[in-house]
């Protein structure tokens, strides 16, 4: 199960190498003190959960998946309506 959420895209964060670095093998709290100094609002708003468990991985994908179903599926019906 762990392996299935790791590379899981609700479980990934955009951070630079030199704060994966510093994140890896971390406790969560320590991560969110990494997470919090973020200038990126998606990557930041991980570190706003108590905990991060399979429900919060599952929750994130889900609204990523969302999110770019939203605005993809705009981006392909506004394509569409200008040809």
């Amino acid at each position: 199960k762990h392996n299935e959420l790791l590379w899981n895209i609700g479980n990934l964060a955009l951070i630079g190498p030199e704060y994966n670095q510093k994140m890896t093998n971390k406790s969560f709290d320590k991560k969110k003190e990494i997470l919090n100094k973020s200038e990126i609002k998606t990557t930041k708003l991980i570190a706003d959960n108590k905990k991060w468990t399979e429900l919060e991985i599952k929750a994130r994908n889900t609204q990523i998946q969302n999110f770019f179903i939203k605005h993809w599926g705009k981006l392909n019906k506004d394509e569409t309506s200008s040809r």
